[in-house]
């Protein structure tokens, strides 16, 4: 059981992970080109 708990814990981590780098990355884009047109 410790196992499965372990390994759920490491897949939630890594899909929280990547959410945050799909949400952050086209913010970052944005924030370029709203700097670029400044």
């Amino acid at each position: 059981m410790h196992g499965a708990i372990l390994l759920a814990g490491i897949v939630g981590i890594g899909a929280a992970l990547l959410l945050l780098t799909l949400v952050s990355w086209p913010i970052r884009v944005l924030r370029r080109h709203l700097l670029r047109r400044q």
